[in-house]
């Protein structure tokens, strides 16, 4: 299972106080045998302002205990020794035999990890990908909303800035899926790929990323797959690749709105 948590709502984007017990109650109720969570957050101690227990809270009731935290970001809490961390997490039911990295040219929020997981007497490498995103706010959707009802700002201002960060963003993510696409091709281990690409299926990203993999939602899946809950874009852009060794079968774009991306997981056999 991949699945984009937004941090389990900690800045209550949603406005609904029980947003992280739902993702709770999701997982516990469907139980990966290795889960990837992209925009994890996870605190070295309660803050107490407010009780907002993730890692600990997961491993208790996960089958898939075993983890590799791959922190992205960390921010002290002033004048407290409480660290806030944030970044990728894969949890695998299986014993993990190593861990790394993807290194990306320019540092930032987006990354990629890898865990090796050893299932029965054979070793799999998971990668778990978070690739930049457009960053768009409130007054670039509106901008984007105008063009739409053909009304645009004077001397276009506001749409040249929506196409900056698109080309930015654009940008960002050929560097990193070739800076993916090359680990993959080393890797000694069969691979699988799960993450929020913040790309289409028509991009470079998921040409270069998959190719000689195969695509769990085109092997097994059905309907559109959309998986961004949002104005913009509309898409799926959330993947789950593996090595042609493997059959997918029973992929599922899950319809849960816990987050703004649809969390999706396929069962997974060898050929």
């Amino acid at each position: 299972m991949s699945f984009n948590v937004r941090v389990f709502d900690l800045y209550m984007w949603s406005e609904e106080r029980s947003t992280r017990n739902k993702i709770f109650d999701f997982l516990n109720e469907e139980q990966p045998d290795i889960l990837c969570l992209q925009e994890f957050f996870h605190a070295n101690k309660p803050d107490p302002r407010y009780k907002f227990e993730t890692l600990d809270t997961l491993v208790k009731f996960l089958n898939a205990k075993n983890y590799h935290f791959y922190v992205t970001n960390h921010q002290q809490v002033e004048n407290n020794p409480i660290v806030n961390s944030y970044g990728l997490i894969t949890f695998s039911k299986y014993p993990i035999v190593g861990k790394g990295s993807v290194n990306f040219k320019v540092d930032g929020d987006n990354a990629c990890s890898y865990t090796d997981v050893k299932i029965g007497t054979k070793i799999y490498r998971v990668y778990n990908a978070h690739l930049a995103s457009i960053k768009l706010n409130k007054h670039d959707y509106k901008a984007l909303e105008k063009v739409n009802q053909n009304e645009y700002s004077k001397d276009f201002e506001d749409e040249l800035m929506v196409f900056s960060k698109l080309k930015g963003g654009f940008i960002r993510r050929e560097s990193q899926a070739d800076s993916i696409a090359k680990s993959i091709a080393d890797s000694p281990y069969p691979t699988i790929v799960c993450g929020d690409f913040n790309d289409t299926p028509a991009s470079y990203a998921y040409e270069v990323i998959g190719n000689g993999l195969s695509d769990a939602y085109i092997e097994s899946g059905s309907g559109l797959g959309l998986t961004y809950i949002g104005k913009f874009p509309s898409f799926r852009i959330d993947y789950l690749f593996h090595d042609k060794k493997l059959r997918s079968e029973r992929y599922t774009t899950h319809p849960e709105k816990l987050s703004d991306h649809h969390p999706i997981s396929a069962t997974l056999f060898n050929n």
